[in-house]
C-alpha cells in the first residue's frame, strides 16, 4: 500500500508495456531455463555458460552484459520472484510517469551500468571467474527512480515498515549490507551500478541547473546546522 498519492494505492497495478514485455521475457525465460535443467541439462549448462556475465570472459561474450539479465537462479525461487514482485509493483507507475521510451531507456542503462560496474570490481579484486545472473541491476534502477519521481509516497517496505520513497536508496544500501554480513551470495556491485546508471539518467549531474540545485541545497543543509547549533549552544547553562 502505498499513501500520500491517491493514485498509487494499488500495490500490483496493471503492467505497463514496457514492463509488462519484460515480465514476460524474465519469466519465460526462467520457465525455459528450468526445463532445460529436468530434461535438457546439457543445453541448461550452455544457456548458463553462454548467458551468464563472467568478468573474464566478457571481452569474447559482450553480449553477456545485457542477457545475464534475462536469467535467474534456478535454485532459488526466491531470486526471480523478488526481482518480479518489484518490477510489478512500481515499474508501472515509473513507466506512467516517464513515459514508455524514457522508462525503456532507464531499465537499459540501469542494467548496463550493473553489469559494467560487477566486470569492473571483477577485475579490480581479481574474482573474475564467478559468473553473476539476474536483473536486480536494473530492478535496483527502477526502485531508485521511483524514488527520485515520487519521493514523498509512502512505501510498505516488506510489507510492514513505512518508509518515504526518497529514502529508498538508503533502505537498499542497508538490505546489501546486511546481506554482505549474512555472507549471501549476492552480487552488491550490480545493484550499485544499477542505482548508480539511474541516478545518472535522471539527475544528470553535468547539467548547470542540477549543480546549481545541488549546490543551493547543501548551502540551506549547512545554514541550517549552523542554526541548530547556535540554538543548543544558547539553551546550554
Amino acid at each position: 500500500m502505498r499513501r500520500g498519492f491517491p493514485g498509487l494505492r494499488r500495490f500490483f497495478p496493471k503492467p505497463t508495456r514496457a514492463v509488462g514485455i519484460i515480465l514476460f521475457a524474465c519469466i519465460a525465460i526462467h520457465v525455459v531455463f528450468l526445463l532445460s535443467i529436468k530434461h535438457a541439462p546439457i543445453w541448461a549448462m550452455r544457456m548458463l555458460e553462454y548467458g551468464a556475465l563472467t568478468p573474464a570472459t566478457v571481452l569474447h561474450r559482450p553480449w553477456t552484459i545485457i542477457t545475464m539479465a534475462f536469467l535467474h537462479d534456478p535454485h532459488s525461487l526466491m531470486h526471480i520472484i523478488f526481482n518480479m514482485m518489484a518490477l510489478w509493483s512500481i515499474g508501472p507507475w515509473l513507466e506512467r510517469a516517464l513515459g514508455t521510451r524514457r522508462f525503456s531507456i532507464l531499465y537499459a542503462i540501469s542494467l548496463l551500468a550493473g553489469s559494467l560496474v560487477f566486470v569492473l570490481k571483477g577485475f579490480v579484486s581479481g574474482g573474475v571467474s564467478g559468473p553473476a545472473i539476474g536483473a536486480s541491476g536494473a530492478i535496483m534502477g527502477v526502485v531508485v527512480g521511483f524514488g527520485f519521481v515520487f519521493p514523498e509516497v509512502e512505501l510498505r517496505l516488506f510489507g510492514v515498515a513505512p518508509l518515504k520513497a526518497k529514502n529508498i536508496f538508503w533502505a537498499a544500501i542497508l538490505v546489501d549490507t546486511i546481506m554482505v554480513i549474512m555472507n549471501v551470495p549476492i552480487a552488491v556491485s550490480v545493484h550499485i551500478g544499477g542505482m548508480l546508471g539511474s541516478w545518472l539518467y535522471l539527475r544528470r549531474p553535468w547539467n548547470p541547473r542540477y549543480r546549481m540545485w545541488l549546490s543551493n541545497r547543501i548551502r540551506n543543509k549547512i545554514n541550517w546546522l549552523r542554526i541548530k547549533y547556535r540554538l543548543w549552544k544558547a539553551s546550554r547553562p
